[in-house]
């Protein structure tokens, strides 16, 4: 619910620091440098395999959330997420 990150002092820094993440390349940006130790790579644990990747960003997903509604990003993100989003009205005009 809105405003829940707010009552958890320095929270960000807490995920970032107990939590482990998993990196997926995007498609036409390079990384540059090392990542933290609790940051790892997504591979393929088969060789030959490949990741399945399509080309969507969280802009593309609320540009089309503001223009159908939650609707318009069905199939692209969690119906979870879709649900936080029409229940707090997020990425409306307004």
């Amino acid at each position: 619910c809105p405003g829940a990150w707010d009552e958890i002092p320095d929270a960000g820094n807490i995920i970032f620091e107990t939590k482990e993440f998993l990196v997926i390349p995007r498609p036409g940006f390079e990384h540059s440098g090392e990542l933290p130790s609790n940051f790892e790579w997504a591979t393929p644990q088969v060789e030959g395999a490949t990741l399945v990747t399509m080309e969507l960003s969280s802009s593309e997903v609320r540009k089309r959330i503001k223009a159908l509604g939650p609707k318009g990003a069905e199939g692209l993100v969690p119906p979870s997420v879709l649900s936080h989003v029409e229940r707090y009205n997020l990425y409306k005009d307004g």
